[in-house]
């Protein structure tokens, strides 16, 4: 995994936004077939080892719109949405936050 922070070209064959459950998946699949690869996540990469997030910080880092989003509609559904290398399987998976001992 390379983090860019500067204004760079890449070239690739398929592109791929979000390393959630679908992306993740598919690049796999894909590179699998030979096909070159990119995929790019917006959130950060938090190592499980070396994190000990409350959950504030854990909703601020890892879930877009601080984990208040809301389909508008009639209803109006609310919804949580990772933002992190892993997307909505880091979220919704109940093991991204380790328990103080």
């Amino acid at each position: 995994m390379e983090i860019l922070k500067t204004e760079t070209t890449l070239n690739c064959e398929v592109l791929i936004l979000g390393s959630g459950a679908g992306g993740s998946v598919i690049a796999e699949t894909l590179t699998k077939s030979g096909l070159d690869v990119l995929m790019i996540e917006e959130g950060p990469h938090i190592n499980p080892e070396k994190s000990l997030m409350t959950a504030t910080e854990s909703f601020s880092h890892q879930w877009r719109s601080g984990g208040l989003n809301a389909a508008i509609g009639n209803p109006i559904i609310s919804y949580a949405e990772g933002r992190c290398v892993g997307g909505g399987t880091e979220i919704n998976s109940a093991i991204m936050q380790k328990l103080p001992e």
